[in-house]
């Protein structure tokens, strides 16, 4: 397995829409293999395939629960063929991921203020970063 780079705030790739995945073949569960390795890498709890810089409608997840595994092409609604409920953090999870798959990042759900304050946190880390 391979740790993948993780795309961060500013990257292109992020604000794009994903395409729907259509060939479900063992390419695609040593993708699904890399990008749980680099979820774990991170840490994290979740990773969408643009993260890494795919534009599949993919992503892995584990909330350290019991409740681990990979999505494609997700749909939020009582849908089928596969209904998952979630609560708590598997919930947000997978809003979460399911918004960068649409293009959408956290800081778009933040008021004004909320988004500002994590910007201002963003350039000290960047500030932070590289300072030898």
């Amino acid at each position: 397995m391979t740790v993948m780079q993780i795309r961060t705030l500013g990257d292109p790739v992020l604000r794009e829409t994903a395409t729907p995945v259509v060939v479900f073949d063992e390419t695609l569960r040593r993708l699904a293999d890399d990008m749980v390795e680099t979820m774990y890498a991170a840490p994290g709890v979740g990773l969408a395939a643009n993260q890494v810089g795919l534009r599949m409608s993919c992503f892995v997840y584990d909330d350290r629960e019991g409740h681990a595994g990979f999505v494609a092409n997700p749909e939020l609604s009582d849908g089928r063929p596969l209904d998952i409920r979630a609560e708590g953090l598997l919930a947000r999870i997978f809003q979460h991921e399911t918004d960068h798959l649409r293009g959408m990042l956290y800081i778009d759900r933040l008021d004004d203020e909320g988004r500002r304050d994590v910007m201002r946190q963003l350039r000290e880390f960047e500030v932070q970063r590289s300072e030898p």
